[in-house]
């Protein structure tokens, strides 16, 4: 038995688990999320994220503080994920049947401080994901969205962070 005959089939299995969980998260333009006469400020993309290795349940908003202002959730943010790139990708595992983001959580609404647009007459926004609901938190399916920077953000808010 050669080492060859060990390897790949162990590297097999390696990819056959991490099928559809690993996505590389794109620049935001790629996207076709970006509205159009809208500029790309700011884009961090995370580049390689392990979809089944998020964490969700971290959000801007600490202690008895009842919000925290747009510039505050982006410095808060600054080690977060939450790209546009990201939003485009769990948006399209939730089209290929993929539930990333736990049911409990739809009463959420998750941020992506790591790319930041400002649309035609200067306002800068993030994007998110929001739970739309059809009649109950059954039915309905996870949107992106545009929040505006210079709003406040409360407790409803979450980041979208590596598990450790």
């Amino acid at each position: 038995m050669n080492f060859l005959s060990i390897l790949v089939p162990a590297l097999a299995q390696v990819f056959y688990r991490s099928a559809g969980t690993i996505v590389w998260a794109a620049p935001a333009r790629k996207t076709g999320l970006v509205p159009e006469g809208w500029s790309v400020k700011r884009d961090e993309p995370e580049g390689l994220v392990y979809l089944n290795r998020l964490d969700f349940l971290t959000g801007p908003v600490l202690g008895d503080t009842q919000s925290v202002s747009g510039q505050a959730m982006i410095q808060l943010g600054r080690h977060a994920y939450g790209s546009l790139g990201l939003v485009f990708e769990l948006q399209v595992a939730q089209e290929a049947g993929r539930d990333i983001i736990p049911i409990e959580l739809r009463r959420y609404y998750f941020l992506a401080p790591r790319t930041v647009v400002e649309d035609v007459e200067g306002h800068l926004f993030i994007a998110g994901l929001s739970w739309l609901q059809t009649d109950n938190y059954e039915n309905g399916r996870w949107v992106s969205v545009w929040l505006p920077i210079d709003d406040a953000f409360y407790p409803e808010a979450r980041f979208i962070r590596p598990r450790q």
